[in-house]
């Protein structure tokens, strides 16, 4: 699978063997409580539950964070870098994930909100690769 947008073409689309390939095996799986965060694929699976992007997106930086915080700003930028949005939207968006996690159901809590500051992604992480195509 390989990703190019046109606007990165400066006057006419390069040869297809000039494409840039990006393979889903070179990027982490990452794997805590019972469910799997596919970075290659953009899945977070329990069950074979789908998030919307941007809720992916969120959860990545924090999974990704190595359980440091992340600041709001910080959250912002990475996750809506291409859109002018307000915090709430964050909030919501942490609200929908906790929601996917079922924090409240479970006892399982995997995102801390740090007042006034932001998010940290609390639960033990298992880092692993997507296996190889056989």
């Amino acid at each position: 699978m390989f990703y190019l947008k046109s606007s990165d073409w400066l006057s006419e689309p390069p040869a297809p063997e000039s494409f840039s390939v990006m393979n889903a095996q070179d990027k982490p799986i990452y794997e805590f409580g019972a469910f799997r965060l596919d970075t290659g694929q953009h899945l977070l699976l329990r069950e074979g539950e789908i998030v919307s992007p941007k809720v992916f997106e969120a959860l990545k930086v924090l999974v990704e964070s190595g359980g440091q915080v992340v600041e709001k700003d910080e959250l912002l930028q990475k996750v809506w870098c291409d859109s002018i949005v307000e915090e709430a939207s964050l909030a919501k968006n942490i609200s929908v994930l906790r929601k996917v996690l079922s924090e409240n159901g479970t006892g399982n809590s995997y995102i801390e909100t740090i007042p006034k500051r932001g998010y940290r992604f609390v639960a033990p992480i298992e880092e692993t690769k997507a296996a190889a195509p056989e």
